[in-house]
């Protein structure tokens, strides 16, 4: 399972590429909009711990797959 995300620019609107990412086996897949921080599956950030908006959850990678490792998340929102 897939999990297509799109990150936020300077003005924090989530617009441009979808990039997709593995989701760890034993995660529960995110609701589509959400706010989430992509974690590896030992519980580091990625990206730096940067805010991306869940775009879709997917069988098959639908965006730019940036690298093979599988992520977990963290939910989070635009007010941290």
């Amino acid at each position: 399972m897939f999990i297509n995300v799109q990150f936020k620019n300077r003005k924090k609107e989530f617009v441009g590429r979808i990039y997709s990412y593995e989701l760890a086996s034993d995660a529960e897949p995110p609701k589509k909009d959400a706010i989430v921080r992509l974690t590896n599956e030992n519980y580091d950030y990625i990206n730096y711990g940067t805010r991306v908006r869940v775009d879709s959850i997917t069988d098959v990678p639908v965006g730019r797959v940036a690298e093979y490792l599988r992520v977990r998340y963290v939910e989070s929102s635009m007010d941290e």
